[in-house]
């Protein structure tokens, strides 16, 4: 997987094809997983997506409707872009097309007619592989210096070091990034794949514009945890809650129902502490939907002291608050929705999907099993920090 606007850039240097509708903003967040040649039209039977599609301008429909009607199911498709092989030197795309081509944000390129398939799948297939390789690296990498609890090995080190990486000198930041199934579903997120490989690309363009030096990530069942590396003045500068809000806006359909927790800065050999400030910002995120459900670990760094300070206590303190108020019954599941939606009666309602003269009742309720009302502070953070406890338990 690789950014379209990368492969762009190597093969126009390389073999001078061109882009028809230029100034195209969206190169860098379209990806390409495979190239492949489009023999025929009937590219619904085949298609998968993520393809980077050849084709010659015979196959390519003459009439301008029959045209449009194939761009626009290559984009439902989720073909990223279209290049075509003229057979001779005058062969142009009519206006109309173009300015369709522009609305659809699909990107089209023509084929010097002296360049063959096979020169523009070997260079791509190439570069498809040094990415795929390298990913995998990643992935081991990230692996092998969690499991070992930032020690590296002096293979991870040299490995990084024939990449001009000096992995000892660079600080990072953990990621955790979660998806939330229904409950006891343990099948795999339908929407976790693309989102990863979105997640990529991001990086990737962070690494292109000089923003990031290096990213790890190890995959697990509807999560995955991402390392961002660099220097610490990088890593500070980057302002990594903003740039996965927006990321989402851009995929709202594989967004949906995800949670991110974000480490603070430090030396990767305290990776270790850096993924328990990240798992621990992961189990606040729920609550700020304001924000996306992203949550810094720096913004919630006092609730971590609070519940490390407590220790063997905690559980006695989530059930002397609660009673029997827990996780999986309905009081539960209105408190913590109701903290989720700051307090809001209305938000919660409509969460919940009830009235909210219901709601005030089950409020109520709560308040008489526990004893303490939610219109005292002091006992309504106490309850805040119980149901928190409770739910990441």
């Amino acid at each position: 997987m690789i950014s379209l606007k990368e492969i762009y850039r190597s093969i126009h240097k390389r073999f001078d094809i061109r882009l028809i509708n230029e100034g195209l903003d969206n190169l860098d967040r379209i990806s390409i997983t495979s190239v492949t040649v489009m023999e025929s039209v009937n590219i619904d039977v085949w298609a998968t997506g993520g393809e980077f599609l050849l084709t010659s301008a015979t196959t390519f429909p003459a009439q301008l409707d029959a045209q449009i009607t194939l761009v626009k199911l290559m984009r439902t498709l989720n073909i990223p872009c279209l290049a075509i092989k003229p057979t001779t030197a005058d062969f142009f795309l009519s206006p109309e097309l173009i300015e369709v081509l522009y609305e659809l944000k699909f990107p089209v390129f023509i084929i010097p007619v002296e360049v063959t398939y096979l020169d523009i799948m070997n260079y791509i297939n190439a570069m498809l592989y040094n990415i795929k390789e390298y990913n995998d690296f990643r992935e081991r990498a990230a692996y092998n210096i969690i499991l070992k609890q930032g020690v590296f090995d002096d293979i991870i080190i040299d490995s990084f070091k024939s990449y001009d990486i000096d992995i000892l000198e660079l600080d990072c930041r953990v990621i955790d990034i979660h998806f939330v199934n229904a409950p006891n579903d343990n099948r795999i997120n339908a929407n976790f794949n693309e989102l990863f490989k979105v997640i990529q690309l991001l990086y990737n363009n962070l690494i292109q514009s000089g923003a990031l030096t290096e990213f790890l990530f190890v995959r697990q069942l509807n999560s995955f945890t991402t390392v961002i590396i660099g220097d610490r003045q990088q890593l500070e500068a980057l302002d990594v809650s903003t740039l996965l809000k927006e990321t989402f806006s851009q995929h709202p359909r594989l967004a949906n129902d995800v949670s991110v927790g974000i480490s603070k800065v430090d030396n990767i050999a305290k990776i270790t502490r850096l993924q328990k400030q990240a798992s621990f910002a992961l189990s606040f995120s729920s609550t700020n939907q304001n924000n996306g459900n992203i949550e810094l670990y720096e913004n919630i760094e006092f609730f971590y002291l609070i519940y490390r300070g407590m220790g063997e206590d905690l559980d006695s303190f989530i059930s002397d608050t609660l009673q029997s108020i827990r996780f999986g019954t309905m009081l539960f599941e209105t408190l913590h929705t109701y903290f989720k939606c700051n307090e809001h009666l209305v938000e919660t309602s409509k969460k919940l999907f009830i009235h909210i003269n219901t709601l005030n009742y089950r409020l109520k309720r709560v308040e008489n099993i526990t004893g303490l009302s939610l219109n005292v502070t002091q006992n309504k953070i106490k309850l805040y920090l119980a149901t928190l406890a409770e739910y990441n338990r």
